[in-house]
């Protein structure tokens, strides 16, 4: 599978990146035939003193689109 990890106002560290992969890795035990898939990492700030990180995984598998998004602030 082909994976793209990108980050948006956020350092795409190492550590980051093989989080990432090992959390999408563990897809694979449900759905065999993802060709394609992208993640992208964003961080946000907001009006309080809480920043936003937003997660958004789009994966393709045999001909369909699989989308995920999660968000948490700190």
């Amino acid at each position: 599978m082909e994976l793209a990890i990108t980050g948006r106002n956020l350092d795409l560290t190492p550590p980051l990146r093989a989080y990432v992969e090992r959390k999408i890795g563990t897809l694979y035990r449900y759905l065999d035939n993802v060709n394609q898939g992208t993640v992208e990492l964003s961080m946000a700030p907001t009006k309080s003193t809480d920043t936003r990180y937003t997660a958004q995984a789009t994966l393709f598998v045999a001909g369909k689109i699989l989308r995920g998004e999660a968000r948490s602030t700190t």
